[in-house]
């Protein structure tokens, strides 16, 4: 019985068996695992009632099949005490029940609670092994009564060390990048304090930039706000969670204002003197900077440099595929989708993207380091792989592949801004960043998300229209 109950339904893959399929047997081979006889790509549909301990959660395969379940009650909630061959016997008729394939039973537990016992029974499938993993189903009787299901593959601790470890050194390039982030924003206050006394701060025009993706930060997280809700603890009433969702999504929209806001004001005045003769930011979206022949070519020059960033991502990883580069495959779903407007969320983040990163590393950081090291390359070089391996945290291995990637694209930006100004590269980064993110709307087959899609990503023609 669900009546008063909350409900939300997410797609909720089991990733640890994604990825081990993907890497030890291939993506072909996985795909069909995957497709015909193990259990990944799963929907999850999860009824609460907070502060109630009590919920109640599904998992359905794409194709409705029943794949696990569990009903949250009290650690104290009344039931039987059932002897372990009485339990077995009940969870043994629910298993066959589900499936056909010989089972070997692994685990049995008992787990006394104040007012019954719980009994947690684990069966392996005997015909179904990939390398070291087994297919198992997990079956908990709370009293008398099956309180809990869910089949799985069970992927080897060991191999799921060894790939902690391989993500830890993704997390090391990346805490690396962010050592070397650290005194750029440092260098961006004591600049701005410094052009703040010359009075050589626009501040309108950069305000009202900033605060408008701040905003759209806020009306993202808004609109997010059922994964909030989600993930937070059933022990707090849901008004008072509801409350905290709102604050901070206003909190990440403060934030994002004051982050791009102190990037863009110390790097207008350096952008301005190292090109005094062309657009500065302020003016870059004005009637008068658009009609100038150097925003038509900052224009047709970062369509172009999408277009040619696209194309080297596919054959930096099919080359790299050769050498024993990986990465993951692309899941074709969002729970965007589900959302009450599922096109905020990449519109905000293109934008985001687009301002902060080629703010910080482009308008900002090429200028100053020019200016004190006297040389271009360098002044290129250093942001661009600072910017590149903050990306590291990615999965693609080997862990500094990531880097190398972004780091390339950096460069090409870097002198790309130097040559056509700033304009070529926010277009161009927007333009990838909507192509990529926006995808999954263009991919379904509702008309409102592809044209949500079309929004985003036609949102890019905007500077040549």
């Amino acid at each position: 019985e669900t009546g008063g109950f909350r409900n939300l339904t997410l797609f909720d893959p089991d990733d640890d068996a994604r990825l081990f399929l993907e890497r030890e047997v291939g993506l072909d081979e996985a795909n069909r695992l995957m497709r015909e006889r193990i259990s990944v790509w799963r929907w999850r549909a999860r009824w609460y009632r907070p502060p109630q301990k009590e919920e109640m959660v599904v998992w359905l395969s794409p194709d409705g099949r029943l794949v696990g379940f569990d009903h949250v009650i009290a650690e104290t909630a009344p039931g039987a005490r059932l002897k372990p061959d009485a339990a077995q016997s009940i969870a043994e008729a629910f298993l066959a029940r589900q499936t056909g394939a010989r089972q070997r039973l692994v685990e049995a537990q008992l787990q006394e609670r104040p007012s019954r016992h719980d009994h947690v029974f684990t069966w392996e499938q005997e015909d179904l092994r990939v390398k070291d993993a087994r297919y198992r189903r997990t079956i908990v009787i709370h009293g008398d009564r099956v309180g809990r299901f869910q089949e799985f593959l069970y992927v080897p601790e060991q191999w799921k060390r060894d790939f902690a470890a391989l993500r830890s050194k993704n997390e090391l390039y990346s805490q690396i990048a962010q050592a070397f982030y650290v005194p750029l924003i440092l260098c961006a206050l004591g600049v701005l304090i410094q052009a703040i006394r010359k009075k050589q701060v626009p501040w309108r025009p950069l305000i009202l930039m900033s605060a408008a993706v701040g905003a759209l930060m806020t009306a993202s997280q808004w609109n997010n706000l059922p994964f909030f809700m989600d993930n937070a603890p059933t022990s707090a009433p849901y008004r008072e969670t509801l409350a905290i969702g709102l604050l901070l999504a206003i909190g990440a929209g403060v934030g994002v204002f004051f982050y791009v806001v102190l990037a863009a004001a110390a790097g207008e005045p350096l952008y301005r003197a190292a090109r005094p003769a062309g657009l500065t930011l302020r003016n870059l979206a004005t009637a008068r900077g658009i009609q100038t022949r150097e925003f038509f070519r900052a224009t047709v020059v970062g369509y172009g440099f999408a277009a040619a960033h696209l194309a080297f991502v596919v054959a930096f990883y099919l080359i790299g595929r050769r050498f024993g580069v990986w990465a993951p495959q692309d899941i074709q779903y969002s729970d965007l989708l589900s959302t009450s407007l599922p096109w905020i969320y990449p519109l905000t983040i293109s934008i985001l993207a687009a301002t902060s990163e080629e703010f910080w590393f482009r308008l900002f950081a090429i200028p100053l380091l020019k200016k004190w090291l006297r040389s271009t390359w360098i002044a290129v070089l250093i942001p661009a792989f600072v910017w590149g391996f903050l990306h590291a945290n990615y999965p693609q291995q080997p862990g500094y592949i990531r880097g190398v990637e972004v780091g390339v694209i950096g460069v090409a930006a870097g002198f790309l801004m130097l040559r056509y100004g700033i304009g070529a590269t926010l277009i161009w980064h927007y333009t990838v960043d909507a192509v990529m993110i926006g995808s999954y709307l263009l991919r379904s087959e509702s008309w409102y998300f592809r044209l949500s899609g079309v929004a985003v990503g036609g949102a890019v023609l905007a500077p040549f229209l």
